[in-house]
């Protein structure tokens, strides 16, 4: 049988090897942070490379235009695994401005054509600039001036077309000029029999 002592040592060494193993472990988890967070800081740096090279290199390039220089990257010395992923970029870049315009088609919301900014479609200026929102070809409405001569110019048709209404509408004055024929057609038709008898 082991004695006392010995088997004091045994419960020490063994404390020991667990705290040693606790210290380790923890140092590991540690260190497992790190190396997690130096790859998001590289993935980050690569993301913010490629958007600084997109932006500066193939800025003024479609996706047609990547597309183009792909075909000829042998003969023009250029690298044909970064056009490829230019081009994936610019593709989505392309994508994204389809969806944009969709769904302000469906909101009811265009982009102002000076500034860019979204301008709900009701409005007849743009909340940023003051730009009109209204086509140059389409003329703005004004509403006429009060005392503006309103009549039609002269030789201007003022008769209803075919099927329109004439009758005036409801809480519309309907009382006749002063100076204007009140009989109906049918009653000035009688009218003039009896006096041809």
């Amino acid at each position: 049988m082991a004695s006392w002592d010995e088997l004091k040592s045994r419960i020490s060494r063994a404390g020991k090897a667990s705290v040693v193993k606790t210290r380790t472990l923890a140092k590991i988890a540690t260190v497992n942070g790190k190396i997690s967070d130096t790859r998001k800081n590289i993935n980050t740096g690569c993301r913010e490379l490629g958007r600084i090279l997109v932006d500066s290199a193939y800025a003024d390039d479609s996706a047609e235009d990547i597309r183009n220089r792909i075909d000829k990257a042998e003969a023009a010395g250029e690298d044909r695994e970064l056009l490829e992923a230019v081009l994936r970029v610019k593709e989505y870049e392309e994508e994204l401005d389809e969806l944009i315009y969709e769904k302000g088609q469906l909101q009811g919301i265009t982009a102002c054509r000076v500034c860019g900014a979204e301008v709900t479609a009701d409005s007849d200026y743009c909340s940023k600039c003051g730009a009109s929102v209204i086509p140059e070809d389409e003329p703005l409405y004004e509403e006429p001036a009060e005392g503006e001569d309103t009549e039609p110019a002269e030789g201007e048709d003022t008769e209803p077309a075919e099927g329109e209404d004439t009758e005036p509408a409801e809480g519309e004055d309907s009382e006749p000029v002063e100076g204007e024929d009140t009989k109906p057609a049918d009653e000035e038709e009688e009218t003039a029999e009896d006096d041809s008898e």
